[in-house]
């Protein structure tokens, strides 16, 4: 899709700049990834998610915090999706 793009803006232009275009691409995926890692750790960190060698499967995970993790999760990928708009 963004050779597409780099075709269209080069038709429109005269110009290739397809440097520009991928790397622009590549950053905003790592950006975005970057961004998601941090507020998945910073969401985990507001519900006290349990760590460490005593969790080894969900049964060892407290309903309560199940439970705050459905309830960070919902708005958190709404507020995602209305910025997305």
């Amino acid at each position: 899709m963004v050779a597409d793009i780099v075709y269209e803006y080069e038709f429109d232009t005269g110009r290739r700049h397809q440097g520009i275009f991928f790397a622009a691409s590549s950053f905003s995926a790592k950006a975005t990834t970057g961004v998601g890692n941090v507020s998945a750790d910073f969401a985990l960190d507001i519900i006290d998610w349990p760590r460490g060698a005593c969790i080894r499967t969900a049964a060892d995970v407290p309903a309560e915090t199940i439970i705050d993790l459905g309830l960070v999760y919902g708005p958190l990928q709404a507020a995602s999706r209305i910025f997305a708009i």
